[in-house]
């Protein structure tokens, strides 16, 4: 018995752990559709994408808009995130860090979990 194939959101899908998520996610059947800044590595072939920073204040109105397209989801994978080793002599980087790996995060189930 096979399982149901799934509608999956991943944000941030276009390298590491997302990419890799996608790739195997696709592997298995389900409908994978991704959102991250760079472009997919998988082109034309892949899934759908969109290139979007989640920090760009528009990103939410791409996740309303991919939710009426192509949802409901099943999931959402948040694979976001940015980070070097802390500084404290000099944390001007810091805001942005936060902004990327959790008030992004907070934005994007702001927009889903209704859902």
């Amino acid at each position: 018995m096979s399982a149901r194939a799934r509608r999956i959101l991943i944000i941030g899908n276009s390298d590491g752990i997302g990419a890799a998520a996608t790739t195997a996610l696709i592997a298995r059947g389900d409908t994978v559709v991704g959102v991250s800044r760079n472009p997919s590595p998988l082109g034309s072939d892949g899934p759908r994408h969109e290139v979007m920073d989640v920090t760009d204040a528009a990103y939410p109105a791409l996740l309303e808009r991919l939710v009426r397209e192509d949802g409901p989801f099943d999931a959402c994978l948040y694979c976001v995130g940015i980070g070097s080793e802390l500084e404290l002599s000099d944390l001007s980087g810091e805001a942005r860090v936060f902004e990327v790996n959790l008030t992004a995060m907070v934005r994007t189930l702001e927009i889903l979990m209704p859902r």
